[in-house]
Formats: C-alpha cells, structure tokens, sequence
C-alpha cells in the first residue's frame, strides 16, 4: 500500500502537561489542532513538536478519494509489514469518516508509542501520527487523553500555511525532483514521478529527509549504523563501505551497502549520508537501486550528497 508506507516513514507527534488549547495550523498543511501550551509548529516537517516531552506530530495530506485505501492499512497485518507492532483499534470523538489505532515502533532512539488517525473531510484525507517516546509514556509524562484529545480536534482549514525550505541539492544528474513528502522531506527519481509502475516497483530513489526534532546526535557513526539498517522495506542489510566526509562545511558520515525488498526480494543497493544540523537534528539522504545498476548509480548518489546545502 503506496500511499500508507510513504506516510509511515517519518511520523511523529507530541502532546504537552494540562493547559489552554488552542488552534494552531500546521506548516504547509491545512491542517489545524487544538493544542495545550507547550507544542509549536515543526520547522521540520508539517505538524508540531514539543521539546520538553520529546513528542511530536506528523501530518500527512493526501486527495479525499485516498481515503479508502488508507483505512485498508490500519490493521495488525499491514502495519507489522511497517514495523508497528501491538496495534489495537482505539475510539476518539469524532464524527466524521474516520480509523484510529495505537502501537508501538522502534527506531534509532528507542521505542515510541504511536496513536494513528485517518480521516476524510471533503477533498482530504488526512494522515496524523503521534509519536512519543514510549518511557516518557510511561513516567507519565505523555498523557494518552491529551493525545486522543488533539486527534479529535484535527480539521481542515481554507488554505494551507506556508513553509520555509530547509535544504538545496546544487546536482541533480539523471534524476529529477517528484514528490514532497511532509512539506520538507524531498523524493527524487529517474523519470521525475512518484508512483513506479507496477513493472517497474525496485526503481531507482533518492530520499533527502530531515529529523523530526533538533535534539543532537551524540555517535554520528553508531547512528549511522543504526539507520542505516533500519531502511525501509529492506531486509538481510550488509553494509559494504563506511567513510567520514564534509558535506556543505558539516562533518559527515556516508555508508553504502546492500539489502534485498521485504516484498518482493529483489536485491538492491543502499547509500545513505547522515549530514548533522547546525542547531541540531540532522539531514539524512537515502539512495537505493536495483543491484545492477548500482554501479552507474553510486557516483550519481554520492555527486548528491556532496552538492547538498542548507537553505538561507
């Protein structure tokens, strides 16, 4: 399911102690949630984040008709496929068409538990993930009811709110800009589009990502690592190369491997490049091909990478 695994890979979301609510639009959405004091507005990615907590919000917009296939997803089954494991269906007040559902994710900086809303209101389907850090959780300091509290307040507003770029690539070679993903995460591919063709599914990709919070990397090599083995879809991940590099004046660190498609087992090649931001956070770009053309496609990926750029 295109659409959902997209949306599933970079979700986060956040939710505050006791305070006044109020309506806060997220950047480059039309999405709009009430929200205690505490939260504001992602510079990362469309949706919220609260540095105290480590919660944040990501939201996803897609076309109304996306509705249907999204719902489809939200089952044990096909999240599992996503990493998400002890999935229950939940309820939240809402009136309109609409699933929810809680689980739990790993990632590089631990466990999250995840609250996951889809809903339609007219020509949208929105797509809201929060993620908490499944200790703080537990201490108390994330509040289910506040979570459910915001997803049911979520609705959509007349026009979306601007967003700032965070980054430029100066080299494109052979592939061309095709889809942005949360208002600031960039795909790129071969023939410029976002869907492959079902002939075509192990397809050349480039992904440029930034984190979903500016908290700072403290082993830029054991990170690297760990997300680099952590790929999407991939599966029997083999890292062949690990090198330290400078990319736009920051020390890097680039890996280049190899893996096979959790679906459809067909071998592939993984570079990726973990650029740290200034202020905190970090960029990470992912290119991936099939294996044999892994050789023409390496240098284009690296050639990438060293072109990229924060924004001014």
């Amino acid at each position: 399911m295109r659409l959902f695994s997209v949306g599933l890979l970079l979700i986060s979301l956040i939710l505050a102690g006791p305070a006044a609510a109020r309506i806060v639009q997220a950047p480059n959405s039309r999405i709009a949630i009430d929200l205690p004091d505490g939260y504001e507005p992602a510079g990362q990615f469309s949706g919220f984040v609260n540095t105290t907590n480590g919660v944040s919000i990501v939201i996803i917009e897609m076309p109304g008709a996306a509705y249907a296939q999204i719902a489809t997803a939200f089952t044990p089954e096909a999240l599992a496929t996503r990493g998400v494991v002890g999935v229950k269906p939940g309820k939240i007040a809402r009136t309109d068409q609409h699933v929810y559902v809680t689980g739990e994710q790993d990632a590089p900086q631990g466990r999250y538990s995840k609250f996951i809303v889809a809903f339609q209101d007219g020509d949208v389907t929105a797509l809201i993930t929060v993620n908490a850090p499944k200790s703080n959780l537990d201490g108390g300091q994330v509040k289910p009811a506040e979570i459910e509290s915001a997803l049911a307040s979520a609705r959509v507003a007349a026009a979306a709110a601007p967003v700032k770029e965070l980054f430029k690539l100066g080299y494109l070679g052979p592939f061309k800009e095709s889809m942005s993903i949360l208002g600031t995460t960039k795909l790129y591919s071969l023939d410029g589009k976002a869907e492959p063709s079902k002939e075509n599914a192990n397809r050349a990709l480039v992904i440029v990502a930034p984190s979903l919070d500016k908290r700072p990397i403290p082993a830029l090599e054991e990170f690297s690592e760990r997300a680099f083995k952590d790929v999407a879809k991939a599966a029997d991940v083999a890292i062949d190369e690990r090198r330290k590099l400078t990319v736009a004046g920051i020390d890097a660190f680039e890996i280049v491997g190899s893996a096979r498609d959790k679906d459809t087992g067909a071998e592939k090649v993984i570079y990726q490049v973990v650029v740290p931001g200034k202020d905190g956070g970090y960029f990470r770009i992912v290119g991936q091909s099939p294996r044999e053309e892994g050789a023409r496609l390496i240098p284009e990926f690296r050639k990438m990478a060293e072109s990229f750029r924060l924004a001014e």
